[in-house]
């Protein structure tokens, strides 16, 4: 995990000592009631607060980090991302190629990352996402994939819907059970950010939808 943190951390003052003149650099904040991963909750359905910082250059290239708090009943306590990709659009498509390191410090041994690719076409977007490693105590992410369509559309002045589902395909010999994942959001952006209204769920038996509202924001520093 930490040579894992400390390779992005290296690619990205790479890039800054590289790029600085053609880059911007920005942040966000996020709070949430509830912190919803691929339809399942983070955070014990509990609130969720976040924060970031990202770096994007004129070529497409960027990298950046994210953190969140987390509540699985054991001893991590928070998620530490860093990630990096390649995006841009031909014509009317839009691509996008990236990696993603997902450390929690403070876990026992939890740590996975993921490649992952997406292609957009007006207000439709189609993704993929496959492990790329995992710690010892993190099997359930080995070999696993997520594959995913979303679905965006301005339905008023600085209002958006928006409709999500997926699909978690994971190594059954690793305890892991293949589920879907669906959302609809409704987003209203304010001069002081995007205020979010989701209703989350997913095919599981035991599972009961999820009612979510978040708020987030970005600056450039």
């Amino acid at each position: 995990m930490r040579k894992a943190l400390a390779t992005t951390i290296a690619v990205l003052i790479s890039g800054l000592t590289i790029a600085s003149a053609q880059a911007a650099l920005s942040g966000n904040l996020g709070a949430t009631s509830n912190y919803i991963w691929r339809g399942q909750t983070q955070t014990s359905d509990s609130v969720g607060f976040s924060g970031g910082l990202d770096y994007a250059h004129d070529s497409g290239f960027y990298v950046g980090t994210w953190t969140s708090n987390v509540d699985f009943g054991d001893d991590a306590s928070y998620e530490l991302d860093g990630y990096f990709g390649f995006g841009g659009s031909i014509g009317d498509f839009g691509y996008d190629l990236n990696y993603t390191y997902f450390a929690y410090p403070d876990g026992e041994k939890l740590d996975f990352s993921e490649v992952g690719g997406s292609v957009s076409y007006s207000v439709l977007t189609l993704g993929a996402n496959a492990t790329a490693s995992n710690d010892d105590g993190q099997k359930l992410f080995k070999g696993a994939y997520y594959y995913y369509a979303a679905l965006s559309f301005d339905v008023g002045k600085d209002l958006a819907l928006g409709f999500h589902i997926g699909q978690s395909d994971f190594d059954q010999k690793y305890g892991g059970k293949d589920y879907v994942d669906y959302n609809v959001s409704l987003t209203k952006t304010f001069a002081l950010g995007d205020a979010t209204f989701m209703i989350s769920d997913t095919d599981i038996d035991e599972d009961d939808p999820k009612v979510v509202v978040s708020w987030s924001t970005g600056f450039d520093l």
